[in-house]
């Protein structure tokens, strides 16, 4: 049972450092385009699921509103949020 348990803490583990390595990856490449055009426009998280060719975000036909919010949000603090999700599995997983 210690096995399951040190996994489930290693995992989330994993998820956090995905989380935070996403959102300074993101952030990183934000920085990079506005010193190239001296004009911040992060990521949204419509941007990066394009860039996976998630169909629903390429031609929306429903959820319209969800869209328009996820278009507006920016990745990184998506990735940020997703970390911050995972710190409790992290930290309580092994319990």
């Amino acid at each position: 049972m210690a096995d399951k348990k040190g996994l489930l803490a290693g995992f989330g583990a994993l998820l956090c450092y995905f989380g935070f390595g996403g959102a300074l990856t993101v952030l990183a490449w934000d920085g990079y385009q506005y010193w190239r055009s001296h004009d911040w426009k992060p990521v949204s998280v419509i941007a990066g699921m394009r860039s996976v060719n998630v169909p629903w975000a390429l031609e929306p036909g429903s959820w319209f509103a969800l869209w328009n919010s996820l278009y507006g949000f920016p990745l990184a603090a998506a990735f940020l949020v997703f970390g911050l999700v995972a710190i409790p599995i992290y930290l309580f997983g092994d319990r």
